[in-house]
């Protein structure tokens, strides 16, 4: 999981440093720079997913690319995530190496000569440094500090993994236990090094690592439910979808698990009692599958009659029940749609998807009265429109608060929190 997102002058986000959980709640006013914090892996993601093409990565967000830096007059931005280095590809790594518990990755993106490109790029294997920037804040918003500068310099607590030299090569340094040679090509400004990277897992087990985890495992959680209701034709991996697209593939899986299943129903029970069961059919004629909603009254409801909340309730608490979920989930206001007495059920299951990160936007007072402080961030902006950060636990709101002495909902609502 990412456990630290740093950026420098990356839209709204002019200097922001901010320590990852399991599950943080990004909490505060309208455009107070939460979708644009998401947006951070959000870009390095989509840079995978176009094989480092960086210029389509930012024509996606925004013709003008000064509109992607802080006041949009800037000529470059640049962001940095850490995040932990798995035990399995751990085992992979040389022996000398196995100090290195995290990766780095540093990207800035600019303009020269009039040309959008990558002015730098490297992939660290780090040790774990926590952020200065840990103490109680005394005032929030407080005034952010000037442009900071993320490229790390070379030191003991660090080991290059891949470069991107300016005007120079892209490189990548062998990290596997197989000594073999440190491949070098020259992609240029507009392609990521990392994206490039060589189909060596052998030599290259935490790079190829990282790589696959922002292409394939950041996804965004964008529920449809027009798509939910259809039947989902077949072919569509049994991997659960973020658009719940293959929804009744998904549950039919996890019926082979009684256990699990059983689990997942007692789950969607404490929210909605009157559902007895959830099962698969298959239309004989071409072999879609739709969900039917048995309930306790005898009636069976089809996926395409049953109501959204229901839908997505079961879409937004079946992941926790799938053995095998990974990566880092990006949810914008789960709330929607959902009654406010079944979003303890749904925040419950998002808490507890405990292979993954699951990191969430909400305006919903239910929601935070629903947290501990250390689990919410708040987002507000200062004087200069730049992004603040605080956790729950070091908002200076909650130095002395207690445990329903009001609820966070009502710290929330009442609009003290940010």
């Amino acid at each position: 999981m990412f456990t630290r997102i740093q950026t420098s002058g990356y839209r709204s986000l002019k200097a922001v440093d901010q320590e990852l959980g399991s599950f943080q709640a990004l909490v505060g006013p309208n455009a107070s720079g939460k979708t644009t914090f998401l947006d951070v892996v959000g870009f390095l993601s989509d840079l995978m997913r176009r094989r480092g093409e960086v210029v389509p990565v930012v024509q996606g967000r925004s013709a003008n690319f000064e509109q992607l830096t802080w006041m949009g007059t800037g000529a470059a931005f640049q962001i940095a995530v850490e995040a932990e280095i798995p035990a399995a590809v751990h085992a992979a790594m040389s022996e000398t190496l196995t100090r290195f518990d995290r990766v780095r990755y540093e990207l800035e993106v600019g303009v020269v000569n009039g040309e959008v490109g990558i002015n730098h790029e490297i992939l660290w294997l780090a040790k774990h440094t926590p952020p200065a920037k840990n103490r109680q804040v005394e005032l929030f918003p407080s005034p952010q500090p000037a442009i900071p500068d993320l490229i790390s310099h070379a030191g003991r607590a660090r080991k290059v993994a891949v470069k991107k030299a300016p005007g120079g090569n892209d490189n990548y340094y062998n990290e596997g236990k197989r000594k073999t040679y440190n491949p070098s090509f020259k992609l240029g400004r507009g392609r990521s090094a990392l994206a490039n990277l060589p189909a060596d897992s052998d030599s290259f087990p935490v790079s190829s690592w990282f790589r696959t985890y922002l292409e394939e495992g950041v996804q965004p959680f964008v529920l449809n439910s027009q798509i939910i209701q259809k039947p989902s034709p077949p072919g569509l991996h049994r991997r659960f979808r973020t658009d719940g697209s293959n929804l009744p593939w998904v549950v039919a899986e996890l019926r082979k698990d009684k256990g699990r299943f059983a689990a997942w129903l007692n789950h969607v029970r404490t929210a909605l009692p009157d559902i007895t069961d959830v099962v698969t059919l298959e239309r004989p004629e071409d072999r879609h599958s739709y969900l039917v909603i048995h309930y306790a009254n005898g009636a069976a409801v089809p996926s395409w009659l049953a109501s959204d909340g229901t839908l997505r309730l079961l879409a937004l608490t079946i992941p926790a029940y799938l053995p095998g979920i990974d990566g880092t989930f990006l949810i914008e206001e789960p709330e929607n749609g959902v009654h406010p007495r079944a979003l303890e059920t749904v925040l419950q299951s998002l808490s507890s998807i405990y292979g993954g990160q699951v990191l969430i936007a909400t305006h919903s007072p239910v929601a935070l009265n629903l947290l501990e402080p250390a689990q919410i961030l708040c987002f507000a902006k200062d004087a200069e429109g730049a992004t603040d950060i605080v956790a729950g636990d070091k908002h200076p709101a909650l130095r002395d608060w207690r445990a329903g002495e009001p609820d966070l909902g009502v710290l929330f609502a009442s609009g003290i929190l940010s």
